[in-house]
């Protein structure tokens, strides 16, 4: 069910993700957002939780990450994605659950700080090309 539920995510946020950032940056925000959410997870599990003992499997947090792409580029609509998780991170800190909702959280934290750090890159490498101000750079 976990697996089809991430695939599902992947799906349906995945081409748009790629298409707003790259394809070579969306393959670097996704990798790293997957350290990222194991690391988060470890973080949270080793010393808030005390679980930190639980073996920890998946690409939950680099998923998760795609979507803080979504999101960092406007689409409200994954940061439902990200408050479900919490809910179930908070549930799952009192029930016993499989799932390491910490990872889907940091993964999906990673996504969205490292997409607007990728922007923030490319437009000062724009406005160093492009500086409206100065008229020598107008081409017509």
């Amino acid at each position: 069910m976990h697996l089809a539920f991430n695939i599902l995510a992947l799906a349906y946020i995945g081409a748009y993700s790629e298409r707003s950032v790259g394809v070579p940056r969306y393959v670097v925000i996704y990798i790293l957002s997957g350290i990222a959410g194991v690391l988060f997870h470890s973080v949270i599990a080793s010393y808030i939780l005390g679980t930190g003992h639980v073996i920890l499997i998946g690409a939950s947090g680099a998923i998760s990450g795609v979507l803080g792409i979504a999101a960092a580029t406007g689409n409200t609509r994954a940061y439902y994605w990200l408050v479900l998780q919490i809910v179930f991170a908070i549930f799952g800190s009192f029930a016993v659950f499989p799932i390491a909702f910490t990872a889907h959280i940091g993964g999906f934290l990673a996504g969205v700080i490292l997409t607007k750090l990728f922007v923030r890159i490319e437009r000062k490498k724009r406005s160093r090309y492009y500086n409206p101000s100065n008229k020598s750079n107008d081409t017509w």
